[in-house]
């Protein structure tokens, strides 16, 4: 079964007011959904989409813990350099481990509070 967006071929252009669109966003914003879904129920009289759950992100702690996990890499950069200079190589396979995993789970972070 083809999925719905590969049915939509046609496109019609519209101007609004800053306010028509800002209420606009905040509808598809309620409804969980884009801009373009909801513009389609409500000009074709449509049933409004059934609101999809969404888990509520607090943007600021999230970007703390971001900040958090970009200063501890950085910490580990500075460790595996001076492990580097002085030679002593014994710690530096678990630092770059670290590291990895901080990528890691700051790419996750990244992906969760993305639009």
């Amino acid at each position: 079964m083809a999925r719905p967006s590969q049915n939509l071929s046609e496109r019609i252009t519209i101007r609004l007011r800053p306010e028509e669109l800002a209420r606009l966003k905040q509808d598809a914003d309620t409804a969980a959904v884009d801009v373009t879904t909801i513009a389609r129920a409500q000009l074709l009289n449509a049933p409004m989409p059934k609101r999809k759950y969404r888990r509520s992100v607090d943007h600021a702690k999230l970007a703390d813990v971001l900040l958090a996990l970009g200063r501890i890499g950085t910490n580990l950069n500075q460790i595996a350099k001076v492990a580097n200079t002085n030679g002593d190589l014994s710690q530096f396979r678990d630092a770059k481990l670290l590291k990895n995993l901080l990528e890691e789970i700051r790419d996750e972070v990244r992906a969760a509070i993305a639009p």
